[in-house]
């Protein structure tokens, strides 16, 4: 798995997540970024969103072998 830095898809999904988070089977993900966009709206500094997208990441990846992570990890790398 990429680290956020490197690939762009957790940070412009994080940036319009309201459109995303219907199309994520993971529930944990969805849960976070329902909080991450309360976050990034009292917050709209550049850091705060790479912060939000690196926690995100952080999600997957300690949950990456869960089947509705990996297909919703798959969706994103298929966005590429």
């Amino acid at each position: 798995m990429e680290h956020p830095d490197n690939t762009p898809s957790f940070t412009s999904r994080l940036e319009r997540s309201g459109h995303w988070s219907k199309d994520l089977e993971f529930l944990a993900a969805n849960m976070l970024i329902a909080r991450l966009r309360l976050v990034m709206y009292a917050d709209q500094q550049p850091a705060t969103v790479v912060r939000c997208a690196m926690e995100l990441y952080g999600l997957y990846a300690s949950n990456s072998g869960l089947p509705s992570a990996r297909r919703d990890l798959e969706r994103l790398g298929s966005e590429r």
